[in-house]
C-alpha cells in the first residue's frame, strides 16, 4: 500500500478484517428488503447527546441537514442514523414517513448512549453495526466527519464522486499532532524534557 492514498489504506484494512456477524447481515438484509430496496434513499448520520460536549457549534452544524433535505427530491426517502431521540423526532416532524430508522436505544439528554446505566451494550453494538451497513446500501450518504460512524461509512464503500459528503472533513484525515510527543510531563505530554 506503499504511496497509495489514505482512504485506499483504510478500506484495504477495512476489506480485510471487519466481517459483520451472521447476526447482523441478517438484520441488514431484511430491514433493507422491507424499508429501504425500491426506494431513492439518502443515508443521514446526525449526532447530538455528548457529541454536544465535545462539539460546540454541533447544534449549528446540525441546522444545515435541514437544508440539504429540503432540496431533495420528495420522493426521497431519508435513513437516518442517530444516537439522540431529539434530533429524530424533529427530522420525523419535519419529514413525516420520508424518514426511515431502525429501532435503536437512543437518548434525550447530553449522556452518550454507551454511557447510559441501563444500556444493554451488545444490542446496542448490533444497532450500531447494523444501522452503519444499512448506510452503506443507501444511494448516497450525508454525515459528521466529526464522528467515527460517519468515517467509517465514508470509507467502507467506494462511493461515486459527490454521493458521500460529510458536514467538516472527516477526522480520520486530521494529522495527529499529539500521537508522536513523548509521553509524561504535562497535559497531552507538553513539559519539561
Amino acid at each position: 500500500m506503499h504511496g497509495a492514498p489514505l482512504d485506499e489504506i483504510y478500506r484495504y484494512v477495512a476489506d480485510l478484517y471487519l466481517r459483520p456477524a451472521q447476526a447482523v447481515r441478517q438484520r441488514v438484509e431484511a430491514f433493507r428488503a422491507e424499508y429501504l430496496a425500491g426506494h431513492d434513499v439518502l443515508g443521514v448520520h446526525i449526532r447530538g447527546s455528548d457529541k454536544e460536549t465535545e462539539f460546540h457549534a454541533l447544534e449549528l452544524l446540525n441546522r444545515q441537514y435541514f437544508d440539504l433535505l429540503d432540496a431533495e427530491s420528495p420522493l426521497t426517502k431519508f435513513f437516518v442514523l442517530t444516537d439522540d431521540a431529539r434530533w429524530l423526532a424533529a427530522l420525523r416532524q419535519r419529514y413525516g414517513d420520508r424518514i426511515i430508522y431502525t429501532p435503536s436505544q437512543r437518548t434525550t439528554s447530553l449522556t452518550g448512549v454507551h454511557n447510559l446505566p441501563d444500556v444493554d451494550r451488545l444490542a446496542l453494538g448490533m444497532e450500531v453495526m447494523t444501522d452503519t451497513h444499512l448506510a452503506l446500501s443507501c444511494d448516497r450518504f450525508v454525515g459528521n466527519g466529526r464522528s467515527n460512524l460517519s468515517n467509517i461509512v465514508f470509507l467502507l464503500k467506494p462511493w461515486a464522486p459527490d454521493a458521500c459528503r460529510t458536514f467538516e472533513p472527516p477526522t480520520l484525515f486530521w494529522r495527529n499532532a499529539y500521537i508522536h510527543l513523548p509521553q509524561g510531563g504535562g497535559v497531552w505530554g507538553f513539559g519539561a524534557p
